[in-house]
Parts: C-alpha cells; structure tokens; sequence
C-alpha cells in the first residue's frame, strides 16, 4: 500500500487550541461550518477539575466534533486537516518495524 505524505501532530490538541478554534466564527469568505463547538468540553464532565489545564490534552470530545474542528482548521489555513485513519497510526510502526530501530 502506497499512502501520500501526511503530518500528524506530536501531541493532541490541547485546550487552550480547541477553545480558539472553537471561537471562530466563518467569515464571509468561508462555507458555513457544519456544527457548533462547545469552547469547554471539559466542563460537562462530572468532575472537570482533574482535567483541566490549557496545556492538557482536550478530552470529552465526539468524533463528529472532532471532524468539525478539522473542517475549521482546513478552511481557515487551506491545508487539509482529519483525524487520522487507522492505518495512519501503523505507518511508522511499520517503517520502523521494516527498517529497524537503528535505521
């Protein structure tokens, strides 16, 4: 299988990243966003204190949230943004796997 380049990040979205994407509104210029983002996920949990931090990773999402917050960040910086496939994640198992760990 073949797979064109793709970025993943080093680190899940944290929440201080979704809170401003979650605040942007489409401008004239941009297709209307298919969903709402709640700017605090985090809060509808039962007890929110022991995840919250802007540098903590963004918990409590659904996956069509997540999809919606990558539609956002397509429009707005015109590179394409998804959640990761599941043979995504093998990639570079697989590579490092095939060429070995000192390679």
């Amino acid at each position: 299988m073949e797979v064109g380049e793709f970025l993943l990040t080093r680190a899940p979205i944290t929440q201080a990243q979704w809170r401003a994407v979650a605040r942007w509104r489409p401008r004239d210029d941009e297709e209307p966003w298919p969903m709402d983002l709640d700017p605090d996920p985090v809060a509808k949990l039962s007890d929110p204190k022991r995840c919250l931090g802007d540098q903590r990773p963004v918990v409590n999402g659904s996956w069509d949230e997540a999809m919606a917050f990558c539609h956002r960040l397509s429009q707005r910086t015109g590179r394409a943004c998804t959640l990761p496939r599941r043979h995504h994640h093998a990639l570079p198992l697989r590579r490092h796997a095939h060429h070995g760990a000192g390679e």
